[in-house]
């Protein structure tokens, strides 16, 4: 986003963050910040990550439970819950 303000200041356009963020959220305009978190290029994660690989094929997969954090309905955390 602040490339955009730079590019848009460098043709002599003066901005505001929001308005530039509110002209995109309007054209329907998305942008993912990264490819990929930046902590994966550290030393120590890239370790923790190389282990977890190595060890994961332990893992007994009849003991692993998931919890589905997912709303069961929409609208779920606002309202009455249906019984």
């Amino acid at each position: 986003m602040r490339a955009v303000l730079s590019e848009l200041a460098a043709r002599g356009m003066v901005v505001s963050y929001g308005a530039v963020w509110a002209f995109f959220a309007s054209e329907g305009i998305t942008f993912k910040k990264s490819l990929h978190a930046s902590e994966q290029d550290r030393a120590d994660v890239a370790r923790r990550r190389a282990r977890w690989k190595q060890h994961q094929g332990r893992l007994d997969p009849r003991r692993l439970v998931f919890i589905d954090e997912t709303p069961a309905f929409a609208g779920a955390g606002s309202g009455p819950r249906p019984t």
